[in-house]
């Protein structure tokens, strides 16, 4: 009996499916995308805030109270909407695209910003040789490689942009 009504809940379910155009396929995956990159840039800057809020907090414990500066409550707000806003599109990337384009991508995108607003944010450009940067350079070339690699393993079935095939 349970799996009569189960069977007839499913069939009742898939008939009310709307049918969506491949256009709106394509939408859906390029916002999901998006998403991924968005996700990717609030992560890094989450990280950047957590290193700074690290940095004041061992100062007050050090003696030097930062609690009453108003840019440590900055940091400190900006940290938890940064990191609220991350879970946010994080999730809504993982709804509308492949886990195997979404994470690699967020990954790459994270990487990349969190090098890039660590330089700045630190003054550490100037520190830098141009081989280091070079290497850098690099880096980000390889790194942009493989997540790309990572993301052509998706299923063939699944078509080129991981979107159900269509009726043709």
């Amino acid at each position: 009996m349970y799996r009569r009504h189960f069977s007839e809940a499913n069939d009742a379910l898939l008939s009310n499916e709307v049918k969506t155009s491949r256009a709106e396929q394509v939408a859906r995956y390029i916002s999901g995308l998006l998403s991924a990159v968005l996700s990717g840039l609030l992560c890094s800057q989450t990280l950047l805030l957590a290193k700074s809020g690290i940095g004041l907090l061992l100062l007050t414990v050090q003696g030097d109270m930062q609690i009453r500066d108003p840019l440590a409550l900055a940091i400190a707000l900006g940290l938890v909407i940064t990191a609220l806003s991350n879970l946010y599109y994080i999730q809504r990337a993982l709804r509308l695209c492949s886990t195997l384009t979404v994470v690699p991508l967020s990954y790459c995108s994270s990487s990349l910003s969190a090098l890039m607003s660590s330089l700045v944010y630190f003054d550490q450009v100037r520190l830098m040789n141009a081989m280091q940067i070079s290497m850098i350079s690099v880096g980000i070339v390889l790194l942009a490689a493989g997540v790309g690699l990572l993301s052509s393993k998706a299923d063939d079935q699944d078509g080129p942009l991981h979107l159900p095939p269509t009726d043709s």
